[in-house]
């Protein structure tokens, strides 16, 4: 016998025996016993006392209320958006830096080095007002 007709048994026995198994679950489970229509079902009574909730004194904690100052947020603005300006156009060069970078040879690759230096200096000087 080869592999596959193994193989092609082993199947045919496992299908046969899940139908078997199938089969006699089946007429176990219909068995006709007598039915009864007026059954009555006794339920205990309940005999236990619940404990009283108790109430809980929490204790109050005051927040200051906070104040909206608009003449520091409008300066305070104004500079979130001259620096996201700033970083936006570090980012683009450095992007470019990059790709170039990836392409060029030796020497061009240790000048792109000092400016990149040179850039990240710049970008750590930016102020600190913010």
């Amino acid at each position: 016998m080869n592999e596959e007709t193994r193989n092609r048994n082993f199947q045919i026995f496992k299908w046969l025996g899940w139908v078997l198994f199938f089969i006699l679950l089946w007429f176990n489970g219909c068995d006709k016993g007598e039915i009864k229509t007026n059954q009555t079902v006794v339920i205990p009574e309940i005999k236990k006392e619940f404990p009283v909730d108790t109430i809980i004194d929490h204790q109050v904690i005051e927040i200051p209320k906070y104040y909206k100052d608009n003449a520091s947020e409008k300066n305070l603005n104004s500079d979130l958006i001259a620096l996201n300006t700033r970083i936006k156009n570090y980012q683009e060069e450095i992007e470019w830096m990059q790709e170039e970078f990836n392409y060029a040879d030796s020497l061009k690759k240790a000048e792109l080095f000092c400016a990149m230096f040179r850039l990240i200096v710049d970008v750590n000087t930016l102020p600190n007002s913010v």
